[in-house]
């Protein structure tokens, strides 16, 4: 697998066929029409749609923050980077690997989405290549085999220097980020009080038809509680009254309850 890339990345395609019919298909479209790749009008929500000034302004944005966020050593989270660059200059083995990054952030100055919140999530994935270049570059300075009295220290320096970051990142950004990710969306787990009770319970197995008013959250959130195929005690769908009919048809071994989010606890039973 690892020498042939194109079949990892062909699992994509076979998984936007399980889950929408359609290999070509992105399941983000299922829901936002505008959310895919490109540029011009009907792409994105910016007026006008996307352009190449949203996507180098979410690149900008996204860049800010991912210094922050990368290893949670704040703004200097680059500092072993410059390193790590020139420890590679000769090493021609390890340029495609690096160049994931900057190819990834390239690649996404056509998505009109940003990621400033609830972080570089965009970024992410090329990251990989920034550990290794930061990697690389902890090493050169420490030195593989240091000889002599000032070989060590710089060994010592960057060692202490490291740990320290590290320190900072465990005892001061990770909680305060964990913290900051609480609740997000308004999604919590007293979301999901309402079906844990017996008298809940007692109405499974059910499909509950979710009547979502202001945010999707109001029915992604009740997804923790339903697997991908369908099997568990309740099951999730959008309120839409031109589908009713061929749901109810579909699960008809399930009673249909319609669920208010701003009423939680109340089941309403629809009729067959």
């Amino acid at each position: 697998m690892v020498d042939h890339p194109h079949r990892i990345s062909g699992l994509l395609f076979a998984w936007q066929y399980l889950v929408t019919g359609d290999a070509t298909l992105n399941p983000y479209r299922l829901w936002w029409e505008y959310d895919r790749m490109g540029f011009g009008p009907g792409i994105g929500r910016n007026p006008g749609g996307h352009s190449l000034y949203w996507g180098f302004r979410n690149l900008k944005d996204g860049l800010a923050l991912g210094w922050k966020e990368f290893f949670g050593w704040g703004g200097i989270s680059g500092l072993f980077l410059p390193a790590g660059i020139l420890s590679q200059l000769r090493n021609r083995k390890t340029w495609l690997p690096i160049l994931v990054f900057p190819s990834l952030a390239e690649a996404y100055l056509t998505y009109w989405m940003g990621s400033a919140f609830p972080g570089p999530r965009y970024l992410y994935e090329g990251f990989a290549s920034l550990t290794l270049l930061t990697s690389a570059g902890v090493a050169w300075l420490a030195g593989s085999n240091p000889a002599g009295r000032f070989a060590r220290m710089r060994r010592v320096t960057t060692g202490c220097l490291l740990a320290l970051l590290v320190g900072y990142n465990l005892t001061l950004f990770l909680p305060a980020r964990l913290l900051a990710a609480k609740d997000m969306y308004g999604v919590s787990a007293a979301d999901l009080e309402p079906f844990s009770n017996q008298e809940a319970l007692a109405l499974t197995p059910a499909l509950v038809v979710v009547h979502h008013q202001e945010s999707w959250t109001d029915y992604g959130a009740l997804l923790e509680l339903e697997d991908p195929w369908l099997t568990t005690p309740f099951i999730f769908t959008i309120y839409s009254k031109s589908n009713l009919a061929a749901l109810e048809a579909a699960y008809a071994d399930r009673r249909l309850y319609h669920y208010y989010p701003d009423d939680p606890g109340q089941f309403h039973l629809g009729t067959r």
